[in-house]
């Protein structure tokens, strides 16, 4: 019998280790590709399958029952003593290493009075390999700040002009402190600007951030930015209360984090060589945009177009709509509870910015095949494929606008400035990470800028004994009472 086990383990194992995952599959989701092969999870099964097979035998060649129950005694008392062990350590962690988010009865935000630095270089993900990858942006050194609410804004203020809502975009993904947008917004304007966006949050999360603390400091604004990606698939209502599980418990976990890591930098980098056939089908990737003083590259996850291949009547009907749209008007009636003016900011991911100004030059069939991965829905083909990528993604903008005009809910849109500077030579977005770049702020910034003064939102105001330009804006803050 044991033979038998034996040889059914080792086949199992040969089995799984020949049997690669789809590399193009993962490359296109922007998930790490280990040993050159394998995903993650089944990376961690063959690590599995490797512990087991010696435990296994160990158990199946105690020959009688006696021998038997020592065994398994034996094995049982291993692993209380790697949890006995493990429990300890993880509690040390966390008390040596706290937490950056702290979570309330509303929603999740980052511990008050937090200060944390990193660095940004702006390369592919380990176990991302693009066959011909171009230079990224370069490395950013960042610095968070964050109040005594646990949001970023490096000075405590008790009133802001006008506040900022949204998730990593409005935050400062990637950017230091004075990089952000809302932070250059007030440097533009000269009106005090609060960021209460935070990493992840969906519209219901930034909501409660609204309710919580945001309308508190008696902002005459509110600009609520939504995110073309993860915000118009987000399905959580302003009514659901985030709780911890096990899960979360064990994915927060810094001894379990670190591991993880540690895997994926090192099993990443071995034998990391792109296929003939692979290097074929992402050719075209990262994408090359030529206009300045160098090209620029911009990579991306096919999600962010396959998401958008949907027409304004199937997103209207779709169950992330109904959400959002319900989110839309509680944060309306909330602000103008408050006596403040709602302005929706509409922000598109970085492919449906980058593809249009480079779409007669692309290999159709193959962008097409990396668009369809896994797409939850069909995706056209040829001409109609074409005409798609070039102008007809914006379904799903054109839903939310509409909601805004029918709600007198201002409403800017950075699809054309974002993809005119881009075009320009200038770079927006990472290269290897969907998220906006210093410059991208900036131009984010000044956007939101020139909108609110043409909407006679920020009203222009000349300093006391001086004439404001014909192009600045500041809000009328002396009306305010």
């Amino acid at each position: 019998m044991t033979r038998w086990i034996a040889l059914g383990l080792l086949v199992a194992q040969a089995v799984a280790w020949a049997v690669p995952s789809n590399v193009f599959e993962l490359i296109a989701r922007e998930q790490p590709v280990l040993l050159g092969r394998y995903s993650r999870s089944h990376f961690y099964w063959l690590l599995g399958l490797l512990i087991a097979t010696p435990v296994v035998l160990y158990v199946a060649s105690a020959g009688d029952a006696a021998r038997l129950r020592r065994r398994a005694l034996r094995l049982l008392l291993v692993f209380a003593a790697i949890l006995l062990a493990f429990v300890p350590a993880d509690v040390v962690m966390r008390w040596l290493m706290p937490p950056n988010y702290v979570l309330d009865a509303a929603a999740y935000h980052r511990a008050p009075g937090l200060t944390l630095r990193t660095e940004h270089d702006d390369v592919p993900a380990p176990g991302i390999v693009y066959p011909n990858a171009g230079p990224g942006y370069g490395v950013v050194r960042c610095t968070l700040t964050t109040d005594r609410f646990g949001f970023r804004n490096p000075q405590n203020r008790d009133e802001y002009d006008l506040i900022a809502l949204g998730d990593s975009f409005t935050e400062g993904s990637r950017v230091s402190d004075d990089q952000t947008w809302p932070a250059r917004l007030e440097r533009l304007t000269g009106a005090a600007a609060g960021n209460f966006g935070m990493s992840g949050y969906s519209p219901a999360r930034s909501l409660a951030a609204l309710r919580t603390v945001g309308l508190g400091c008696r902002p005459r604004v509110v600009l609520l930015l939504l995110y073309e990606g993860n915000d118009f698939r987000a399905t959580e209502t302003a009514t659901e209360v985030p709780t911890i599980g096990l899960k979360t418990i064990l994915r927060s976990s810094p001894l379990l984090v670190a591991l993880e890591r540690g895997i994926v930098r090192i099993m990443a980098g071995l034998n990391a060589t792109p296929t003939d056939e692979l290097r074929d089908r992402l050719s075209w990737l990262p994408i090359e945009i030529r206009g300045g003083e160098r090209p620029r590259y911009y990579a991306f996850a096919a999600k962010q177009l396959n998401d958008l291949f949907i027409t304004a009547e199937e997103y209207a009907a779709s169950r992330s709509w109904q959400v959002a749209r319900q989110v839309l008007a509680d944060v309306r009636e909330e602000c103008r509870a408050a006596g403040a003016r709602l302005v929706v900011v509409y922000a598109p991911v970085k492919a449906r910015v980058v593809v249009p100004l480079v779409i007669d030059r692309l290999p159709i069939d193959k962008v097409r095949d990396f668009v369809a991965v896994r797409s939850r829905r069909s995706i056209p083909t040829g001409g109609e494929f074409v005409a798609r990528l070039r102008d007809g993604l914006g379904a799903i903008e054109d839903v939310v606008r509409d909601r805004c005009e029918r709600d007198d809910v201002a409403f800017i849109s950075l699809t054309g400035a974002l993809r005119r500077e881009t075009a320009a030579g200038r770079q927006l977005y990472y290269s290897y990470d969907q998220h906006w770049t210093p410059i991208g702020h900036d131009v984010v910034a000044t956007e939101i800028r020139a909108r609110l003064i043409d909407m006679r939102i920020l009203p222009l105001r000349a300093p006391a004994g001086a004439s404001a330009p014909a192009d600045s804006g500041q809000l009328d803050t002396a009306a305010r009472s």
